[in-house]
């Protein structure tokens, strides 16, 4: 899986303040506004894979949810880190980040919500990691727990409908396919993301 560089963790550095002061980032609330349902939805804690330097888990926690983010890179973490420390300690008390893969992670407890904001889930290279990465979610979420993905649909991974159906079999979840809209965003196209029910 790529890890990202500290060359690039500093070019985005400036990008991630800014968006924490909110001055120039009021267009992703829709995305925010989708993740929070489903969060107060599963009524819990709400774990993010490959969450980068923690933008969504900052938005989320700010809205009151306690947040775990998994990353692989420390570069990105120590950003995260440096970031929340600028927040109000309400909210720093509600984010907590760990280094490890998306692929390869396990916990004693069991999350409600499961999320791969963004694009991420393209670091899995191929079906066969895409699938792993699956299987460690549902060993990881509660009984009827809830994972969105989003941007389900990457040509180098292989998740076509087709591929997403013979999986949920396998590992026993409903899903459907549905759409935030980030308006912003061009390349988008419908659907944005896939919910997934564990059974």
């Amino acid at each position: 899986m790529p890890i990202y560089s500290a060359e690039y963790a500093q070019r985005i550095r400036g990008y991630l303040f800014g968006y924490i002061d909110r001055s120039t980032f009021e267009r992703y609330d829709r995305e925010f506004d989708f993740f929070s349902s489903y969060a107060k939805e599963a009524g819990g804690q709400v774990l993010e894979l490959a969450c980068g330097a923690g933008r969504v888990m900052m938005e989320l926690a700010k809205r009151g949810f306690t947040v775990f983010g998994i990353e692989a890179s420390p570069h990105m973490l120590k950003l995260g880190v440096d970031a929340v420390k600028t927040l109000p300690l309400p909210v720093q008390r509600r984010i907590h980040f760990i280094q490890g893969d998306m692929r390869q992670f396990a916990f004693k407890k069991k999350f409600p919500l499961i999320i791969i904001p963004y694009n991420s889930f393209g670091f899995n290279l191929d079906k066969q990691e895409g699938e792993v990465c699956i299987s460690c979610i549902m060993d990881n979420l509660e009984p009827n727990g809830i994972f969105i993905i989003d941007t389900p649909f990457h040509n180098h991974v292989g998740c076509d409908e087709t591929w997403w159906k013979k999986i949920a079999n396998k590992y026993s979840f409903s899903y459907e396919f549905k759409d935030y809209v980030p308006e912003f965003n061009p390349r988008y196209t419908i659907p944005n993301v896939i919910l997934g029910r564990k059974i």
